[in-house]
């Protein structure tokens, strides 16, 4: 009996979702200009931060791949999800950058986990000629000058920072008028903090919303259906298959 009403429960759940996802694709899909998929690191079942990851994703034909920036003992960016790195952990971020310039047109997220040396990785992204195709992301509030006096790459106000949820802010102009203020190109925001108000504002600003990390189809959806510009991904494949798929699910 009680095996049964777990099936229940689950086909009322799937079916629910399904009902959700042809409610939501009913209207036309109309993606933004300039409308990009994020390769999260690890996406696909590889090696966070790894340089075959990068050479699978770069294969996989990705828009966008991120890696985790930080830097060893001395100075040396390296690729890991650590701000204090030892001086042999992570891999290097100059044989990131070369798997990465091996595509004419894949762009490289450089999620920050440390500020102590972004000149080096400038110098190694100019080394590739990538400057056209590389910013920032984790960059908090605290950070924002130093960004600015020391790289000359974009870069997104990290979301996660704010004293408040986007979401929660009353007034949006004034989260429009903070991120312009910290000199960034636009936001970058947990999944469910993203709105389609927020995502309007931001437009109207003249700003982008980025959203991470986003793996099920439902979450995709939403995404896709409020016209964020990017969003970041495991699950390239499943986001690719929505898009295509819209409004037949």
């Amino acid at each position: 009996m009680g095996d049964c009403k777990s099936i229940s429960i689950r086909f009322g759940s799937i079916f629910r979702i399904n009902d959700f996802l042809n409610r939501i694709s009913s209207s036309p899909l109309s993606l933004p200009d300039g409308f990009t998929v994020t390769c999260h690191a690890g996406a696909l079942n590889t090696v966070n931060n790894s340089v075959e990851s990068i050479e699978k994703l770069v294969s996989y034909g990705a828009q966008v791949v991120e890696i985790d920036v930080s830097f060893r003992p001395d100075g040396s960016p390296c690729v890991i999800h650590k701000d204090s790195p030892s001086q042999n952990e992570g891999a290097e971020l100059d044989d990131i950058l070369r798997a990465v310039a091996k595509s004419d047109t894949c762009k490289i997220n450089l999620d920050l986990k440390s500020v102590r040396n972004l000149p080096a990785v400038d110098a190694l992204v100019n080394k590739y000629n990538l400057a056209g195709r590389a910013f920032f992301t984790g960059v908090g509030i605290d950070w924002c000058e130093t960004v600015k006096n020391n790289s000359a790459l974009p870069y997104y106000l990290n979301g996660s920072a704010l004293p408040d949820k986007p979401g929660s802010l009353k007034n949006a102009e004034a989260l429009c008028k903070k991120i312009k203020d910290c000199g960034a190109i636009g936001l970058n925001c947990q999944y469910s903090s993203a709105t389609a108000s927020l995502c309007n504002a931001l437009h109207k600003n003249g700003l982008l919303l980025s959203a991470w990390t986003a793996d099920k189809k439902i979450i995709q959806c939403r995404l896709l259906a409020m016209g964020v510009d990017n969003i970041t991904t495991k699950r390239p494949d499943v986001l690719d298959f929505c898009i295509k798929n819209w409004g037949r699910f």
